[in-house]
């Protein structure tokens, strides 16, 4: 994939996450997710992000591509998570901040294992 459409992408996904991060707890969309749903939600889009922004590092060893793809992707997860603190019906957890790590691992991981 060339660069500047990996970049576009990865900020399509990041944008995603932002707007159902930030929905209010009683959004419409919220009663459609169970708590299964939720944490898989959360593993997969910090998944995809992680090795999206991995991809779109210029080329510098793949080691560092991948943490970097980690570092970006986890530190966006536990913003989005403060940021719930301050949205009717939301709040800051740290499983899902735990979660959202999780999964920015494993996509740098797997990243990794293809570059």
């Amino acid at each position: 994939m060339p660069d500047a459409l990996i970049i576009l992408v990865a900020a399509a996904v990041a944008a995603f996450i932002a707007v159902l991060s930030l929905l209010p707890g009683d959004a419409w969309l919220m009663t459609f997710v169970t708590p299964r749903m939720h944490r898989a939600g959360h593993f997969i889009c910090y998944a995809l992000l992680a090795g999206l922004c991995a991809m779109t590092l210029t080329p510098a060893a793949r080691t560092w591509r991948a943490l970097a793809g980690f570092l970006v992707a986890a530190c966006f997860g536990i913003a989005m998570e403060l940021l719930q603190r301050f949205r009717r019906g939301r709040t800051a957890n740290t499983t899902d901040a735990m979660i959202n790590a999780a999964g920015a691992a494993t996509g740098a991981l797997v990243t990794l294992a293809f570059l």
